[in-house]
């Protein structure tokens, strides 16, 4: 789960997409 700023200016918890998902823990065993 990612937070993200919302129309209030406060941090909300946003699903990320699958594919979102498969690109973060790609670029994370990468480094």
């Amino acid at each position: 789960m990612m937070f993200t700023s919302g129309t209030t200016g406060e941090p909300k918890g946003a699903i990320i997409t699958h594919n979102n998902l498969l690109c973060a823990i790609d670029a994370y065993t990468q480094n």
